[in-house]
């Protein structure tokens, strides 16, 4: 279970970015620092920060905040375009 909270903490991060009133390298920057913040804060959560190997489990939950802003971002642009045009 405790895997699970950088996955959503990355669908927020995806419908944040999805929703910012940014373009181009700014929507980038702002999805992949979104998502190595919901990373550590996973971490953070979890108490994994305190361990040895913290870099490793920041990465890993990094990558799982990603995993889960792609999800979002490809669904919201997905039905997104479905509503609209229905």
């Amino acid at each position: 279970m405790k895997e699970l909270l950088p996955i959503a903490l990355g669908g927020l991060v995806g419908a944040g970015v999805t929703h910012a009133r940014v373009t181009g390298r700014a929507k980038l920057l702002l999805f992949v620092i979104g998502c190595l913040g919901a990373g550590a804060l996973g971490s953070w959560i979890n108490g994994e920060l305190a361990s040895s190997g913290w870099a490793l489990f920041v990465s890993f939950d990094a990558l799982q905040a990603w995993l889960g802003a792609a999800v979002v971002v490809t669904a919201l642009r997905v039905f997104g375009r479905r509503f609209e045009s229905g």
